[in-house]
């Protein structure tokens, strides 16, 4: 038993926007097919079994009609054309009833279709009034009832193979795109692993070292204040780093950590000076313009761009003086990093940039501007822009104290 066609266009409600068009058009095309009917017949002979025009356009009109349900039943509009073709000689309703059997018809279609050549041969033989020969009336069942029949089927089955195309185009993309996520989460449950085995065991050390060094009683109290501030810094690292493996390791932690806040740049920076300070460094930090909010991601890119341009001067520039500087505009706002030359040699070795290549790809697709550039007495300066219109509903922040922030 062959399985039931696929309906392509299925009706939603009669008074959908799809089945409207869709009933629109079969009365136009009904409406038509009875014009041009009624055209022919009053042009020919009389020739069908009716003899007379006005009762061989009435069933033409008729057979007509039944077009507008052509979609739900096709088996209909095939018996009342055929009754106006014998009625009245007028094959148009015909034509447009088969290809619409052949297009939406059911399982048993091919047995209308049959009957229907059956029963137009049998008329045409036991009835010798409409002298219609037998040659005549096998171009009629070929030409006008099984080629749009045909045709009909065939594009039928080309649009189920469209259908059964997309069907599957849309199962292989959702596949692809299983196997990139289990990709993406089988990365970074590597990634979490490695960090969690490698950098998770030193930044345990250090905070274990850090923990003892503050713990030792004959140390000065400089050195004990230095050691507790080394052991807050190690802690507030393994705070860090276990989010990180935490939002590496597990998908949902994901849309937990976009959903929070990132520390404002504003607060962020003092508290990177007051830090950086701790180790020796001559910091001092400015606050220019009027404070206001920033969106989520600019707070986030402004940190880091500040602790890579600070970890940069502390490794390459060791005893030199720096700047930091959070300018505030109407439409942007600049953080500006700058340090004198270093007063020792930097005992590290040069990285190849990688830091600042990666911050100027992130600032870059952020839609801002970072310079890089190397002062005329020896130093360097980072200026990096992005762009942050005043938002008018954002709530006003009162001015931060400007000036340096004194060394602890």
């Amino acid at each position: 038993m062959a399985a039931r066609p696929t309906r392509l266009l299925p009706d939603t409600g009669w008074f959908s926007g799809r089945a409207q068009h869709r009933r629109a058009l079969d009365v136009t095309l009904a409406v038509l097919v009875a014009g041009i009917s009624c055209a022919l017949i009053q042009a020919a002979d009389g020739s069908g079994l009716a003899g007379d025009r006005t009762i061989g356009c009435l069933y033409a009109v008729g057979a007509a009609a039944t077009l507008v349900v052509r979609r739900r039943h096709p088996g209909l509009c095939v018996a009342a054309a055929l009754l106006a073709a014998l009625a009245a000689a007028e094959q148009t309703p015909l034509i447009i009833a088969a290809y619409s059997l052949g297009q939406h018809g059911g399982r048993r279609r091919h047995f209308v279709v049959a009957g229907a050549a059956v029963g137009y041969l049998a008329v045409q033989v036991l009835s010798r009034t409409s002298g219609a020969t037998t040659q005549e009336t096998e171009h009629v069942l070929a030409g006008y009832l099984l080629l749009p029949v045909l045709m009909g089927e065939l594009i039928r089955r080309e649009r189920q193979l469209q259908i059964l195309l997309r069907e599957r185009l849309d199962r292989a993309e959702r596949a692809v795109g299983h196997a990139e996520r289990c990709a993406r989460l089988e990365e970074r449950a590597r990634l979490a692993h490695d960090i969690h085995d490698n950098v998770g065991h030193q930044a345990s050390v250090l905070a274990l070292h850090a923990g003892a060094l503050s713990r030792m009683p004959d140390l000065p109290p400089k050195a004990h204040e230095t050691a507790d501030r080394i052991a807050g810094t190690a802690s507030a690292m393994m705070r860090e780093l276990r989010a990180t493996i935490r939002i590496l390791g597990e998908p949902e932690a994901v849309e937990e950590a976009a959903g929070r806040r990132p520390v404002p740049a504003a607060d962020f920076l003092p508290r990177l000076v007051r830090n950086m300070s701790a180790t020796g460094m001559t910091v001092s930090y400015r606050l220019e313009g009027d404070r206001r909010e920033l969106p989520p991601a600019a707070d986030q890119l402004l940190c880091r761009v500040s602790r890579e341009a600070m970890t940069n001067a502390a490794k390459h520039a060791p005893g030199a003086e720096a700047r930091v500087t959070l300018a505030f505009a109407v439409a942007s706002v600049a953080l500006s990093v700058e340090n004198g030359p270093a007063a020792a040699a930097s005992a590290v070795p040069d990285s190849g940039r990688l830091g600042l290549r990666g911050l100027r790809e992130a600032v870059t697709r952020a839609g801002g501007q970072l310079e890089t550039r190397a002062l005329p007495n020896g130093g360097f300066r980072l200026h990096a822009v992005l762009a942050c219109p005043r938002n008018s509903k954002a709530p006003r922040r009162p001015t931060a104290r400007r000036g340096p922030v004194p060394n602890r």
